[in-house]
């Protein structure tokens, strides 16, 4: 029978190891009452202080910013802002003048932030007017930018008695010599010496030359000369193939010059996606399109076009380059084609894929080599860190020259200096200079042994003489024009001596020669000038339609006489001495204009002309800010977006309004820095852009680090919330 255990044998007896290790605490029974609720204040506090840090508001420093600027802060961040305007000449209107909290404070929204703008100078004041007789242009010109007297105007005159820039004469549009005000206008008259606008001097002749001889003959001048580039398959790329007004023709200064430029016969973009990089070359080489591959890594099959940046059947020149991003396996480079390639470009094709190359008997070959051959084929893989051994020979072949717009005699020099023998044949052409170069079988940079022959097609222009058009129908002379290949400029002006729609005179003398391709002016008489009722009409529409007739040879004036006992608001016609009549050149018109002080109701001046706004507002002494921005919905010049309209502009508010810059266009930033891409798209969004610019970085032996290597944009217009991918060179 097993002997039973008593208590004291129990406790005495060695316990396991486990057992041992094992330490009782006793639970502090009182503490743990009061926890809960200290843990449950705490997190209430924690989110009392998050609360009142969130809706606080850091105040930054706004030196430098417009009203809108700060309007636009104010309302995204602290609402509580006030925004104080007061009249200073120290900043034009809508800059930022001071505010009473410094910047970096953090404030909750109940604190006021005051800020203070400046309405520009005070259109109230009373200015005391200066000696203005005894002032110069220059003189006067510093009076008004100091004093900022918008109102001012200045004409200049021919005068023979009065030294040039010297004061004929100032008439006061609103206002007196005793009071005049900040806003009221007036006009003074400066002698421009002896005519010196209306000297005259000889058209020059820039059929065949460039923009760089165009630019400084203009500038000699002082003469504002329109270029347009257009397409033109029969002249060359840069070449001046058009021009409004004939050579040896006498212009003036004030005169309207406009030339045209070619850009080359125009090219058709074709579909380079899914060809590989060489079948791409290929197509390039036949459309005479310049390429710019870029490798991508993709799971495509290598060396596969997957983007080109300009889109199939856009029409581009010759001197536009497509970049089209190619397929590379990772960690893998396919070796191109050297064969043929001039040292500069081995190095730029090894840089773009990534290759290195040695090159062999470069001493030898001299500046005219080219590669003969490489020591690994085209289209294998090869790793990185592979070298491709190119060696050289000398390159003794012609690169075919672009005979196309060159005269007959310029072709044959050049061709005989080449060691090239020309084929020639001529073809009746009416729209290019008679003995020109009109196109070429063997096209420009092709390589060609010496003594080979180039056929080349020349022009043969026999033009016409001209006949005199006077007292024919413009419909009589146009078919004249028409049958005889001319093209007709037509110029309208008023003419008391010639019935409406008559010729009375042309700008080539009967029987001299014309050529085929050149401008023939006649000009059509306009008659008498009719006079419209403008009364109920405002000042500005008036003055408009003076300008329009008289730049057309009208030559009228208005005179303008205050009506203060008027309903009419302010600026409005309310008499004049003619209307619904013709009158004859050089007539005087005296109108009422209502100067009643009830305000000037507003039109809408959405899509009107930037200079017909200003005009109006100036006439009617209304303050406006014009902000210039981008937009995918307006046009270039297009204005939109005014803040009040049919209805008057209440006493000390600004016209506002949105001057359209159009779709943003993105220049070719390849080979400039990233900092200056940056900076463009800082200037950009400034203006209502919305570019975001994402930047990959690439290695490069070519490219310097942090310079740009190619952007998936460029050349074009975007849209104000497009993205640009842009690559950057991190370097070798």
């Amino acid at each position: 029978m097993e002997r039973q255990k008593n208590f004291l044998e129990d406790v005495a007896r060695e316990k396991p190891e486990s057992f041992r290790e094992e330490v009782f605490v006793p639970a502090p029974k009182k503490l743990s009452r009061f926890i809960a609720p200290l843990v449950g204040i705490l997190i209430v506090m924690i989110v009392l202080v998050l609360f009142s840090q969130l809706s606080k508001a850091t105040v930054p420093d706004m030196t430098g910013w417009q009203l809108e600027d700060i309007e636009a802060w104010a309302e995204q961040y602290h609402e509580n802002t006030k925004l104080n305007g007061i009249y200073t000449l120290e900043k034009t209107t809508s800059n930022f003048l001071s505010q009473d909290i410094p910047s970096k404070t953090r404030i909750d929204k109940s604190r006021v932030l005051t800020v203070t703008y400046s309405l520009g100078a005070d259109p109230e004041e009373v200015i005391e007017l200066p000696e203005i007789k005894a002032m110069n242009l220059t003189e006067i010109k510093a009076w008004i930018s100091e004093y900022q007297m918008s109102g001012v105007s200045i004409k200049q005159e021919a005068s023979e008695v009065i030294p040039k820039d010297t004061v004929i004469s100032y008439d006061f549009v609103e206002g007196t010599e005793e009071e005049f005000l900040r806003k009221n206008r007036m006009v003074i008259y400066i002698s421009s010496g002896t005519g010196d606008e209306n000297e005259t001097f000889q058209m020059e002749d820039f059929y065949g030359k460039t923009r760089a001889e165009v630019i400084p003959w203009a500038k000699e001048h002082q003469l504002e000369v329109t270029i347009l580039e257009e397409f033109n398959e029969y002249i060359e790329y840069g070449k001046v193939y058009e021009q409004n007004i004939k050579k040896e023709t006498k212009i003036t200064r004030t005169d309207e010059v406009v030339i045209k430029i070619s850009r080359g016969k125009p090219v058709t973009v074709p579909v380079f996606e899914n060809m590989t990089r060489s079948e791409a070359s290929e197509l390039a080489a036949l459309y005479g399109i310049s390429l710019f591959f870029r490798l991508v890594v993709s799971e495509e099959v290598a060396d596969l076009v997957l983007h080109q940046d300009i889109a199939a059947g856009t029409e581009i020149d010759q001197k536009q380059i497509i970049t089209l991003q190619v397929s590379k396996e990772e960690g893998k480079s396919l070796v191109p084609n050297f064969t043929g390639l001039t040292v500069a470009e081995v190095n730029s094709l090894a840089g773009l894929y990534g290759i290195k190359v040695f090159l062999k008997n470069v001493a030898a070959a001299g500046e005219a080599g080219v590669v003969a051959s490489q020591s690994i084929k085209t289209g294998m893989k090869i790793d990185a860190d592979q070298i491709i051994i190119l060696e050289l020979k000398s390159d003794k072949s012609i690169s075919t020259p672009n005979f196309v717009g060159l005269t007959k005699n310029e072709a044959l020099v050049l061709a005989k200096k080449l060691g090239l023998e020309l084929i020639l044949e001529e073809v009746e052409a009416s729209n290019t200079p008679n003995q020109s170069v009109i196109s070429q079988n063997i096209k420009s940079n092709t390589r060609l042994e010496s003594g080979a022959s180039i056929i080349l097609t020349i022009s043969v222009n026999s033009g016409i003489k001209a006949k005199s058009l006077w007292n024919m129908s413009l419909k009589e002379a146009q078919a004249w024009a028409v049958h005889k290949g001319i093209n007709l400029n037509v110029v309208e002006f008023y003419n008391s001596d010639y019935p409406t729609g008559t010729l009375y005179n042309q700008d080539c003398e009967t029987g001299s020669w014309i050529p085929a391709n050149k401008v023939l002016t006649v000009y059509r008489s306009l008659g008498l000038v009719m006079v419209d009722n403008y009364i109920g009409k405002t000042k500005a529409e008036l003055l408009q339609w003076r300008d329009d007739v008289n730049s057309k040879g009208a030559d009228i004036k208005l005179t303008f006489t205050e009506d203060t006992d008027t309903t009419k608001a302010k600026g409005v016609i309310t008499g004049q001495d003619i209307y619904g009549d013709s009158v004859k050149l050089n007539q005087t018109i005296h109108v009422m204009v209502s100067t009643t002080d009830q305000g000037v109701l507003i039109k809408n001046f959405e899509g009107a002309n930037l200079d017909d706004f200003k005009l109006w507002c100036d006439t009617n002494s209304i303050a406006y800010i014009i902000k210039d921005c981008y937009s995918d919905t307006y046009g270039e010049g297009a204005l939109y977006g005014q803040n009040y309209m049919d209805t008057y502009l209440p006493k000390g508010e600004y016209l506002r309004i949105n001057h359209s810059l159009g779709k943003i266009y993105v220049n070719d930033f390849t080979n400039q820095t990233k900092a200056s891409m940056v900076e463009w798209q800082k200037e950009v969004n400034k203006k209502m852009g919305k570019i975001k610019i994402t930047f990959v970085e690439e290695y490069s032996y070519t490219i310097e680090k942090g310079r740009i290597i190619d952007q998936l944009v460029k050349d074009t217009q975007i849209n104000l919330d497009g993205t640009i991918v842009v690559t950057v060179s991190s370097g070798k």
